[in-house]
């Protein structure tokens, strides 16, 4: 499939569909006459419904190997970067060079995109995703850019909650936060930078040997909460405020990408707690 046959080839309104718990409650029955693109897990829900998407995608290289081969068996445009797309072949898989706006491993504050120092839009949200396609904090942002490029001006999440985190490592919510403060150069320098945060080592210290606990795998099969609509989806991941956090950025500058570029994007999750873009009701629209 020549990616440029995709630039304009639709309009109209599109689907974004995460892989948050509330896809439980979702009517994806309603959407099988829409566009809709899928990501990541989303071939676990097949066998509860009818619907198949129209498009999918997946840029983290841990989304296992068979939840791509089962959206690339449906024979639809399935989009990867060209750093991973788990060997498949087909006219229906597309390789986009893909290029990181931020290390997604560092300090959460060097993660945020000043927007006032933006002086082209085109150089963090891609217009032409044959040559290039920005991952940024969230596959969310990935698929805007596929679908912005693809025509759509209308576009709805659906199944965006962000995640239900843990905090219980904050044994000292005065001192440093060790899942905020993460990437600062060497090991040796973060674990230094840490500790001297805010003046209280000890308290910080003993934040980090909580955070160190709480997230582990083995932990986190203890203290694992819904964030997916499946439990058999990165079960043992235990998320902090960090990761929503990060979510939240790339919500941002998609917003403001799209004011910039003229397309419009609009939350209709049922429920969650993403509120970044303008709520509508799902049922009222479909």
């Amino acid at each position: 499939m020549d990616i440029k046959d995709l630039r304009n080839s639709h309009n109209g309104r599109i689907f974004l569909i995460g892989n948050g718990p509330s896809l439980e409650d979702t009517p994806l029955h309603l959407m099988k006459d829409e566009y809709t693109f899928g990501v990541n897990g989303i071939p676990e829900i097949f066998n509860q419904t009818d619907w198949r998407p129209s498009f999918y995608a997946a840029v983290d290289e841990r989304v296992e190997k068979e939840y791509c081969e089962k959206a690339s068996d449906l024979n639809i445009p399935c989009f990867f970067p060209h750093y991973f797309n788990h060997g498949l072949e087909g006219q229906n898989i597309i390789t986009l060079r893909s290029h990181y706006l931020v290390d997604v491993n560092d300090n959460v504050e060097k993660l945020g995109i000043e927007f006032e120092k933006i002086d082209d839009y085109q150089s963090v949200f891609s217009k032409n995703i044959g040559e290039v396609t920005y991952v940024y904090n969230s596959v969310m942002y990935y698929i805007i850019q596929i679908a912005n490029y693809m025509g759509f001006n209308e576009m709805y999440l659906v199944g965006n909650d962000l995640y239900d985190v843990i905090d219980e490592y904050l044994i000292f919510p005065e001192a440093a936060d060790p899942d905020l403060h993460r990437g600062c150069g060497s090991r040796i320098n973060t674990y230094i930078s840490f500790l001297r945060k805010d003046g209280n080592m000890v308290k910080s210290f003993a934040n980090g040997v909580a955070y160190k606990l709480l997230t582990s795998n083995y932990m986190g099969k203890i203290f694992n909460k819904t964030n997916y609509f499946t439990d058999q989806y990165d079960s043992n991941i235990v998320f902090t405020t960090r990761n929503n956090h990060i979510h939240i950025l790339a919500h941002r500058l998609a917003k403001r990408a799209s004011k910039q570029m003229n397309f419009k994007i609009y939350n209709a999750t049922i429920g969650g707690q993403l509120e970044v873009h303008p709520r509508r009701n799902l049922y009222n629209i479909l």
